[in-house]
């Protein structure tokens, strides 16, 4: 059995606002009378917090079955209450159903056919896409104006059925959590047809949702995108197509094909990122889903695997202190690029590139007060494994964690969340010699093909033990701090540009590091900011930095 599921772009890149006006609504009802394709357009904003402009895309993914959740109210994030109160009326979904059937054959024979449309990479034996082919046969028309076209594609096994992988692309909440590295914020705004019963063909659901790169200085990519069960986009579709192998597997072919505004430079750092399908292409979504599906089937396990180490006797608190691990990264990644918060416009504090901004935190599994959060990215002349080796590593830590004070940690558990030995979660204890006492910190770490991430929290003894014996942790406060390590997209360079994967470098690494402090209680946040705790959480930040280029640059 093969099934589709597939997202395209209704309003594109997005400086969105929570005004009560949609300037594009008229627009975009006048395309659909029409019968016109409609292509991705700005809405200007005033919404403080969602002012950086933004990339157009129309991401896709497989087919889900589970109930599309009920619509939100979205003025906290920014979403014009205009979307969620009438935003189509019925002609217009009949249109767009029709539009969606019609693009289906597109994306059908991209994902199940190579020649004429894809070709391998001499380089990396990547596919790209024969852009006069596509044309030719899509009758594609021209790019506009500061713009670029991304295509690229994926296939792999990945360890779950599709039936479950349908379930997780249809629910927002679920998406985001298999893809934390990827997918910032989703929300079903509106369900405009359920699709059939069972079996949720034609579904049909408008969304929003942010992706991005790890590295905070790279843009995210807003979008609004309507999700089809069974059909797919027009302009520039981009899908999935899951095989269920029927033995808890799935074939899961990914085609990612967007238009991209070209308006908003890139630094040069991160342009061979972006402009290159690692960022935001298909094999990024791939090795993600992945990695995760291997994970999910790790955390069901009813076995101590031999490979854990450590004090954890049973199955349930394995599952749980993944549950609170997995939960911990998705908070690091939402935050990570510090949207919503108030950036402190210190001079003093951007000679060393370190951002350093304050929020009000209100919401359920986090601490509730002022949160201030320090956060830079950096190039490195290192490999990206070599320093994701370094950080990972219980016994360098005390080289580059300020709070070790030097002195070695214990690692107290370890948890396989898959079969490559690079993918853990570790309950590790520093000792603090100066104050006779001991922190607990909860880390978890991952990497793929395209970059790794380390996030680690402090957790007190009473909330370990209640991880561990299986109480419920979702409200279990929890602040993480971490690092994303990615290369910077230089192509792997050797004799005669392959060679064997050993006798390849790349240029360097892009290192990005975020520090969480809660500065103050719920109690205390009407009060001035202490402004000694900010320049205790910057020279942190710079020391820890100082720390690990110390350490790194010297010893290669």
């Amino acid at each position: 059995m093969a099934e589709f599921l597939a997202s395209y772009n209704i309003i594109g890149p997005s400086t969105v606002s929570s005004s009560h006006s949609h300037p594009h609504h008229q627009e975009l009802s006048s395309m659909l009378s029409s019968g016109s394709s409609i292509s991705s357009s700005s809405i200007t904003t005033n919404n403080p917090s969602l002012t950086t402009p933004t990339i157009p895309i129309p991401t896709c993914f497989i087919v889900p079955r589970q109930s599309a959740a009920t619509p939100i109210a979205l003025n906290e994030s920014g979403i014009p209450p205009a979307v969620m109160d009438g935003f189509f009326t019925e002609e217009e979904i009949v249109r767009m159903k029709e539009a969606a059937s019609k693009a289906m054959d597109e994306l059908a024979r991209l994902l199940r056919m190579n020649e004429p449309f894809w070709y391998r990479s001499t380089l990396n034996s990547s596919f790209i896409l024969h852009r006069q082919s596509y044309d030719s046969t899509f009758h594609s028309v021209g790019l506009r104006c500061e713009a670029r076209r991304e295509a690229s594609k994926d296939l792999r096994v990945v360890a779950m059925n599709g039936h479950k992988l349908v379930d997780i692309f249809l629910d927002s909440g679920k998406w985001v959590s298999m893809f934390p590295t990827i997918v910032k914020r989703a929300k079903t705004i509106q369900v405009l047809n359920s699709g059939l019963p069972g079996t949720r063909n034609g579904a049909l659901q408008l969304m929003h949702g942010e992706i991005h790169i790890l590295p905070p200085c790279i843009r995210a990519r807003e979008f609004f995108f309507l999700r089809f069960n069974n059909s797919l986009t027009w302009k520039l579709p981009s899908g999935c197509l899951i095989h269920d192998m029927n033995n808890g597997y799935s074939t899961v072919t990914w085609v990612e094909h967007v238009e991209v505004s070209e308006h908003i430079e890139t630094h040069p750092v991160f342009r061979d990122i972006v402009c290159g399908n690692g960022g935001f292409g298909a094999e990024r979504w791939m090795s993600t889903l992945e990695r995760m599906c291997e994970r999910i089937v790790f955390a069901l396990m009813d076995i101590m695997p031999s490979c854990d180490i450590g004090m954890i006797a049973l199955p349930e608190g394995r599952k749980n202190v993944m549950e609170l691990s997995e939960r911990m990264v998705k908070v690091f990644c939402r935050y990570l690029d510090m949207t919503g918060n108030m950036e402190l416009q210190y001079g003093q504090y951007h000679h060393n590139g370190v951002r350093l901004g304050i929020r009000a935190s209100l919401e359920p599994g986090l601490p509730k007060g002022i949160i201030l959060t320090a956060s830079t990215s950096l190039w490195l002349p290192l490999l990206p494994q070599s320093l994701f080796n370094f950080l990972k590593d219980p016994s360098t830590r005390p080289m580059w964690d300020v709070l070790c004070h030097g002195n070695p940690v214990v690692q107290i558990q370890r948890i396989s969340n898959g079969t490559f030995t690079d993918n853990f979660t570790t309950i590790i204890r520093r000792n603090d010699s100066r104050e006779n006492k001991n922190t607990m910190v909860l880390q978890e770490c991952c990497t793929d093909s395209l970059g790794s991430v380390v996030v680690y929290a402090p957790v007190s003894d009473d909330t370990l033990t209640a991880t561990i014996n299986g109480e419920d942790t979702t409200e279990i406060p929890i602040l993480p701090s971490g690092f994303t390590i990615c290369g910077d997209g230089s192509p792997p360079r050797g004799p005669c540009g392959c060679g064997p994967q050993e006798a390849r470098h790349y240029g360097g690494s892009v290192l990005t590091m975020a520090i969480q402090v809660l500065v103050c209680n719920q109690d205390e946040m009407g009060h001035q900011l202490n402004m000694d705790i900010v320049h205790a959480v910057y020279g942190l930040a710079c020391t820890t930095l100082h720390n690990i280029k110390a350490a790194m640059i010297s010893s290669s």
